[in-house]
């Protein structure tokens, strides 16, 4: 098994002989991160963003943790229009032209192998012992929307692969304006950003830029991945070399039009 649940920290941590990936269940209710990076053998340390009293980040409990903000917090899948000001993971609209959806923590399950994602191509295992795969259940109590993080760890590849699925368990119809495959949150900024642009005839060159306040956009909108930008994404430290270094790599397996999008707020997350 490379997935284990911590009961007591609420804390789910996937691991192989390459590397973890961390994330826990604050206040009960929210999905964050916490550790990403080469293997470790236990995460104790829940949080680890500074929890500090900032100005202007609203809080859910202001009179009893003012250290508490979904606009500083590390979170595994983000929405908008209930306190997070950055870049969002998904938008919904409901009939009354309403956007607002809080989804929270409902419940895990564990399982071997990774499940085919119908209609989509996808990575995919020969044995069930090749992965472990975990999905987290997040629910909004208004709406009665559901959505499904699916995490798959391979047992010898440092690699993590990642889905989303919506459900409807309400009675109105819901319009997804907004769907990322994906959300990662790191508590610092000092990363340089790679892509791999292009045009007709000279394919994916190497970018590497420092990055800066702002949101940096990476998109094609011409219905296919193109020779003009390639789904990729990579984040690497300063010092990072060809050889050696820390690099956090993202890649669609396949994608028609996408949108990847990297931000530093206003606390240099």
């Amino acid at each position: 098994m490379t997935i284990f649940y911590d009961e007591q920290q609420k804390s789910f941590h996937l691991q192989n002989e390459h590397i973890s990936y961390v994330f826990c269940i604050e206040e009960d209710h929210y999905v964050a991160h916490s550790y990403w990076g080469k293997k470790i053998n236990r995460y104790v340390q829940i949080g680890d963003y500074p929890r500090i009293d900032r100005s202007f980040s609203p809080n859910p409990h202001p009179m009893t943790d003012r250290l508490f903000s979904l606009d500083t917090l590390l979170q595994e899948f983000p929405g908008g229009g209930t306190g997070d000001f950055r870049e969002s993971a998904f938008e919904l609209e409901y009939e009354d032209g309403t956007t607002v959806t809080q989804f929270k923590y409902k419940n895990y399950h564990i399982r071997s192998g990774k499940p085919v994602l119908n209609g989509l191509p996808a990575t995919y295992v020969k044995e069930d012992n090749e992965a472990d795969t975990l999905e987290i259940t997040l629910e909004d109590a208004h709406s009665k929307m559901e959505v499904k993080l699916s995490y798959t760890i391979f047992s010898d590849r440092p690699i993590i692969t990642r889905s989303v699925k919506f459900l409807n368990n309400g009675q109105q119809l819901v319009k997804i304006n907004k769907a990322l495959s994906s959300n990662v949150d790191f508590d610092d900024s000092n990363y340089e950003l790679i892509q791999l642009p292009g045009s007709w005839g000279r394919e994916r060159h190497l970018k590497r830029d420092p990055l800066t306040r702002g949101v940096h956009v990476l998109d094609s909108k011409r219905g296919t991945g193109s020779h003009v930008y390639q789904p990729f994404s990579a984040l690497v430290r300063p010092e990072t070399t060809e050889h050696t270094g820390e690099v956090f790599g993202f890649h669609f397996i396949y994608s028609g039009e996408f949108t990847a999008r990297i931000e530093v707020d206003p606390f240099d997350q």
